[in-house]
């Protein structure tokens, strides 16, 4: 597995925090989205979203796979391996990216305001609407239909060739 910088070897303008456990077409097309936007470089910082449950990948081995199968260029991703890193993360950039389906993905984005205690931060996020036909996605969902043997390749959430190793993951 390739070496990622922690966040302490970077500075980082324009950030994109996504726990991507596991990656899908979603997570990426907010990060391309953002890029586009803002006309610069956006690091994809990975981390653990302590309002979801843990999940299947390790921080690592989630950088692998946006690296691997989903080309985000390993010098644009960033791991950041606890609280103090996020917080620090959030307080040195100045745009937060954060793709959203719903309301309730705002609320989630206050709750992680709340979390975090980085109430003056808000107003440096960059929402990102998540375009209708991908609303659907998200990693807990994935993981269900996975386990539960709904998942077909047509859905179109993730890259046929990850599917296998989530599988693997998961014991199905």
């Amino acid at each position: 597995m390739k070496e990622f910088p922690s966040s302490q070897e970077k500075t980082m303008k324009n950030i994109y925090l996504a726990s991507v456990n596991p990656m899908h077409f979603s997570h990426l097309n907010t990060f391309l989205e953002a890029q586009k936007k803002l006309g610069e470089v956006v690091y994809f910082c990975i981390c653990h979203n302590p309002t979801k449950k843990e999940g299947i990948f390790s921080l690592e081995e989630r950088a692998d796979i946006a690296h691997r199968f989903y080309d985000v260029p390993i010098e644009q991703i960033v791991i950041l391996p606890d609280r103090e890193a996020i917080v620090s993360a959030i307080r040195n950039s100045q745009v937060i990216i954060r793709g959203i389906r719903s309301e309730a993905d705002i609320a989630e984005v206050k709750k992680l305001v709340e979390h975090y205690g980085v109430h003056g931060d808000f107003d440096k996020g960059l929402l990102i609407t998540v375009p209708d036909n991908m609303k659907q996605i998200s990693s807990s969902r994935l993981i269900e239909k996975i386990k539960l043997g709904e998942y077909k390749t047509d859905d179109n959430w993730i890259l046929p060739e990850l599917l296998s190793t989530i599988k693997e993951k998961l014991k199905v």
